[in-house]
């Protein structure tokens, strides 16, 4: 995906309300004419792991979790409303 312009990432971002300092953003990707739905980027700055509530339960692909990283899915959370995040990390969802 792109965002070529401020207006973009006003229309397609999102900052969610997340509890214990946990950063947490979605993209609608759809609507930059994506092949993926959905991002949802969390970050967990605590030393403890965090559970979150997930915008939507939903089948959520895992592409971003610890040093692993990139396009490939490394794991399906199959109609997940939560997830847990270690601590001092970030995951990348996407659906």
């Amino acid at each position: 995906f792109r965002m070529a312009s401020a207006i973009d990432v006003k229309q397609h971002l999102v900052f969610l309300k997340e509890p214990n300092n946990v950063i947490g953003y979605q993209l609608n990707c759809k609507a930059l004419k994506d092949t993926w739905r959905s991002i949802l980027v969390l970050h967990n700055p605590n030393s403890l792991p965090s559970k979150i509530s997930l915008p939507s339960k939903a089948n959520w692909k895992v592409v971003v979790q610890g040093a692993s990283a990139g396009t490939r899915v490394l794991a399906t959370l199959k109609g997940a409303k939560t997830v847990m995040i270690p601590g001092q990390s970030t995951l990348v969802l996407e659906k």
